[in-house]
């Protein structure tokens, strides 16, 4: 279920779907945040389709941080999970 929530944005803005040069400035941003948009970024740029301006290594790098970030914060999470499972004794945390 949480997955879907971010499926469907995720594949909106990563550029799967339409360019992201295309898109208005608040999206572009938004496409940041995904991984997915790095991932594409690279295939295009190894299959010689990727008119971009930015090299494969810097999206690559960006790639790295962005799953940098989302394991820290799923660390937390999981962190926070076990200790309310420890205290409570209840596996659900909402």
């Amino acid at each position: 279920m949480i997955m879907d929530i971010f499926n469907t944005p995720m594949t909106l803005f990563s550029g799967i779907r339409i360019p992201i040069s295309s898109f208005p400035q608040w999206a572009k941003v938004l496409s940041m945040l995904f991984p997915l948009t790095y991932c594409v970024n690279i295939i295009r740029f190894s299959f010689h389709i990727y008119g971009g301006e930015k090299n494969w290594i810097i999206d690559l790098v960006e790639l790295c941080i962005c799953l940098f970030i989302m394991i820290m914060i799923t660390i937390v999470l999981i962190n926070k999970a076990e200790k309310h499972n420890r205290e409570t004794g209840e596996l659900v945390f909402y």
